[in-house]
């Protein structure tokens, strides 16, 4: 487990190697927000109160509550 901000920070390196394949939120969710490249293992969110989920999934709930 990973804090907030050691997770961003990684978050933004692997933006930083996929950035010329992302044009959109979608994209970036999928090549940099889902899973580690190298094990293959899929990222998860620990929110107080909520049920741990699916990195892919909690954002992309986040993302469609943010565009309504």
């Amino acid at each position: 487990m990973h804090s907030g901000k050691e997770a961003a920070e990684h978050i933004r390196k692997k933006y930083a190697h996929f950035k010329d394949q992302i044009a959109t939120a979608e994209d970036f969710i999928a090549l940099s927000a889902t899973k580690s490249e190298l094990s293959g293992k899929k990222y998860r969110v620990f929110c107080a109160g909520e049920k741990v989920q699916d990195s892919e999934r909690w954002l992309l709930g986040e993302l469609k509550s943010y565009r309504q």
